[in-house]
């Protein structure tokens, strides 16, 4: 039985013109040219033990997302009053009650999409950027089809959620699997 939607906040064009516009961006300011910069070489150590004791001793293996999570800056994402934390193994706040995920979980989310390169997703709330920046060197394009899969954070604002991953088959056959607990910021927007 196929699920239908109850109705999106945001429409699809305007969803689809946000996430363009992030993986654009992510795209035109391109991983060697901030790498190549002397300030951000000062953050290489800081970005390699994330990637060594965050994400690879939790299990994370696939080559791309540690590539990625390697050359992506974090500290590119954060205020400069959290650039000292921005390898952290932590969240962090990014305004108006938003936070960048930790990077742990955003490899994790990455991981278990299984992408490649002709993969598309659409990333809703993108927030910092910095899930989509992650994304942008593994991925075509964005949005969900059939066997495709999509991993999000379920519950209440404020309050432990479980993350599931949605999958839909070649039938266009809806499953989720529960994943682990986590805890999000709300997806903020007007109401309809």
């Amino acid at each position: 039985m196929k699920r239908r939607s109850q109705g999106n906040r945001f429409s699809r064009h305007a969803l689809s013109v946000m996430l363009a516009f992030t993986l654009s961006l992510a795209l035109s300011i391109g991983h060697s040219t901030l790498a190549a910069n002397p300030e951000n070489a000062d953050f290489l150590d800081q970005r390699a033990a994330m990637v060594e004791t965050q994400i690879k001793r939790r299990g994370i293996t696939d080559d791309r997302v540690l590539r990625s999570m390697m050359s992506v800056l974090r500290h590119k994402f954060v205020s400069d009053r959290y650039v000292g934390a921005a390898y952290d193994d932590s969240p962090l706040p990014i305004g108006y009650g938003q936070t960048i995920s930790q990077p742990y979980i955003v490899a994790y989310m990455t991981e278990v999409l299984n992408l490649n390169k002709t993969s598309k997703v659409l990333e809703v709330g993108t927030g910092s950027g910095y899930q989509a920046a992650v994304l942008s060197p593994i991925v075509k394009k964005d949005q969900l089809k059939k066997n495709g899969r999509m991993v999000i954070p379920v519950g209440g604002a404020f309050m432990f959620q479980n993350l599931v991953m949605i999958m839909k088959d070649q039938h266009g056959l809806i499953t989720t699997r529960n994943l682990m607990p986590v805890r999000f910021v709300p997806l903020t927007g007007k109401r309809d």
